[in-house]
């Protein structure tokens, strides 16, 4: 949609054209995927969710909407935002749990289904187990990390905190654990261009205002990105002569999700509560 720019008439006599109730607009190819899943899930098959092929194009809509200038509806990564003293709910745009849509796909159990698959495994059960003590063990080790990369994009530093890659964190290439070393090595040269140490205290305040554990808010592509590893690693562990890279690894996800989402899902009543406001 991002090639053709339409009138705001147009837009808001779109829904009708595709024989939808309302018009939901989203970033990228996969979060459409994502999103159908929830608005099925939730009762609301009838709405068109449509990719405009960017976060600057959901932006641009996302004014539109705010202004009152067309009648639809935003799906989007939470990113930062319910962590500033500038966030206002609005009904009209529907936000992801966690930082974005990776942290809701993410989970011991999709996780578990992922590597049974590859492995070709008949249990699940253990991986499981082995991913939620990993994933803790993330969570402490870059808490930190995490606590800069909100305040950085709350206050607009504009500084490079985690990224899109966990590489450059880990002990090595393939390893799926995280350096000690590399991760202060790193907050020390942060520091030296923005004080974050002096505000941890309020960013940390927030995450536990919020409900949220402090793993929702790492960013969807860098947990992407460290999952990875973890899965190949397990696959190695078994013997197994296959492998997930990023295509395959949120495809398979999405498609996990799409199969399993459900009341029993950590962030259903997050999604459904905002759903029934439509």
């Amino acid at each position: 949609m991002a090639d053709l720019e339409y009138g705001n008439d147009a837009l808001n006599i779109k829904s009708i054209f595709y024989g939808a109730s309302k018009m939901v607009y989203v970033e990228g190819d996969d979060d459409e995927i994502f999103w159908d899943t929830i608005f099925n899930s939730l009762g609301k098959s009838d709405v068109k969710i449509e990719s405009v092929g960017g976060l600057n194009e959901l932006k641009k809509m996302a004014k539109k909407i705010e202004n009152g200038d067309i009648d639809a509806l935003i799906a989007r990564d939470s990113d930062f935002t319910t962590l500033s003293p500038k966030y206002t709910r609005n009904n009209n745009v529907i936000q992801t749990y966690g930082h974005s849509i990776e942290n809701s796909l993410i989970l011991p159990n999709t996780i578990g289904g992922l590597v049974r698959s590859y492995g070709r495994i008949l249990s699940r059960k253990g991986i499981e187990t082995d991913f939620e003590s990993w994933i803790g063990h993330v969570e402490t080790q870059l808490s930190k990390l995490i606590y800069a990369d909100a305040l950085n994009d709350i206050h607009c530093a504009g500084i490079a905190v985690t990224g899109n890659n966990c590489a450059k964190f880990m002990t090595d290439r393939k390893s799926c654990e995280f350096s000690d070393k590399n991760i202060k090595e790193h907050l020390i040269e942060l520091n030296k261009s923005f004080d974050f140490d002096k505000k941890l205290k309020t960013i940390e305040k927030e995450i536990k205002k919020s409900n949220n554990r402090i793993i929702d808010f790492l960013r969807g592509h860098f947990l992407a990105s460290a999952s990875i590893r973890f899965v190949n690693n397990k696959l190695r562990e078994i013997e197994s002569s296959r492998t997930v890279n990023n295509d395959s690894f949120l495809s398979s996800l999405l498609l996990i999700f799409n199969n399993s989402f459900n009341n029993a899902h950590p962030h259903f009543k997050h999604y459904k509560d905002q759903i029934d406001t439509i």
